[in-house]
């Protein structure tokens, strides 16, 4: 028997017709159900062939999902040139490599905030100390607005990348004397702490020496960076790590700015209440961050909590720059407004690579840490979604628990 009887063989084509069929799709105006299949038109229309000896066991893996069928193996150039003249086939490639569009790189000995961001299990569970992320993922082209205390936007940690906007507090000058802001732009987008290590940084001064503002101050905090953001052209996040009671107007002013292409990113507050009762963090147009010890993964003691709160990041002990000028120093805060940057900054990185604002939230959640947070710190808890942000480029720790 002929090598090419073989390839027709009845016997033969029950196990490799399938294979076949992928790389030589019928056309569309012809019946599957009327012609044969396509291993026997192959062999029907080239009864010349007598050198594809080597054709079934080259086979390396077939494909058949929809309307796509193909396969993928191993032959020589003469087989090939012989399939390249079957008008059954569509097309004939070499395989190639194909890698992430984004190689992962990484920060040795990061802070445990960077560190649980891109890590499955708690810092305490974990002996790798690394904060992974992705060479093309670190914010370029988009501007995180902070507004907050002012910035120290001369710190060597933001590279030159922080610039000074307005001051619409009540201090005279747009100094950041309590180190808020400055914190807080560090977790968004420093050297050292940062998550989007090369977003640019905008000040927006709305809150005082003493940590204070007001509804009218914010509002012109978010007017400035919907206009800001549309005179430059660039993809903006808004860091909101302040909040106050709940406020219709000032929910109002959040979904003009996102209305605007802006997306708000705001901390759930720390007051150990329901969000839902606060503004910005109860609005359903702000992405709202509460608090987590990264060491346990147990929600903060001051978080507030509900269902406006869409995600959990590290709020406890988290380091970041300090307004000294000693490049070296650092200060350690807590609070949710700590947390809020961490989205910010993972928010501006998505933005980056092309996710529009209205899908950051989804995106974001569909790659969270979801049930991590222990059961029985969540229950009391009053419709809090159990989501730990996470950005997608890390290690996948196993979970060892005691019986």
């Amino acid at each position: 028997m002929s090598v090419h009887n073989k390839l027709c063989d009845p016997e033969f084509n029950k196990i490799q017709t399938k294979a076949i069929k992928l790389n030589f799709p019928v056309d569309s105006d012809m019946e599957k159900e009327e012609n044969p299949d396509s291993v026997e038109i192959l062999c029907l229309q080239d009864d010349s062939v007598t050198s594809f000896s080597h054709l079934r066991k080259e086979i390396k893996k077939v494909f058949s999902f929809g309307k796509f069928e193909g396969f993928v193996g191993e032959f020589s150039k003469d087989i090939i040139d012989r399939i390249a003249r079957n008008p059954l086939v569509e097309k004939i490639t070499q395989d190639f490599a194909i890698q992430a569009f984004d190689k992962v790189i990484y920060q040795e000995d990061a802070p445990s905030h960077l560190v649980r961001l891109s890590q499955k299990a708690p810092v305490e569970e974990v002996t790798d100390t690394t904060y992974y992320y992705g060479e093309e993922s670190q914010g370029q082209d988009v501007t995180v607005y902070i507004v907050d205390t002012g910035v120290f936007v001369e710190h060597p940690d933001f590279e030159g990348r922080a610039t000074l906007g307005p001051n619409f507090s009540t201090d005279k000058s747009n100094i950041d004397y309590i180190g808020h802001g400055t914190h807080v732009a560090g977790i968004v987008g420093s050297k050292t702490y940062g998550v989007a290590k090369k977003v640019n940084i905008h000040s927006v001064k709305v809150l005082d020496r003493l940590g204070q503002g007001s509804l009218s101050s914010v509002i012109a905090g978010l007017e400035y960076a919907v206009k800001h953001s549309e005179n430059i052209g660039n993809k903006g996040v808004v860091n909101l790590s302040l909040g106050a009671a709940k406020s219709a107007i000032l929910d109002s002013a959040v979904k003009a700015a996102y209305d605007a292409g802006l997306l708000v990113v705001a901390a759930a507050g720390n007051n150990n209440r329901n969000a839902c009762q606060t503004s910005p963090a109860g609005s359903t147009y702000t992405l709202t961050v509460g608090a987590i010890d990264d060491k346990s993964d147990t929600i903060a003691s001051f978080s507030n909590f509900g269902s406006c709160v869409d995600i959990f990041a590290s709020g406890v002990e988290v380091h970041s720059l300090n307004v000294d000028k000693d490049d070296n120093d650092e200060q350690v805060l807590s609070g949710t407004s700590m947390a809020s940057p961490s989205v910010a900054g993972l928010a501006a990185t998505m933005l980056e690579q092309g996710v529009p604002p209205e899908r950051i939230k989804e995106e974001m959640l569909n790659i969270a840490i979801w049930n991590a947070i222990p059961h029985s710190d969540i229950k009391l808890k009053s419709s809090t979604h159990n989501t730990i942000v996470y950005n997608g480029f890390g290690r996948d720790v196993t979970r060892v628990t005691a019986s």
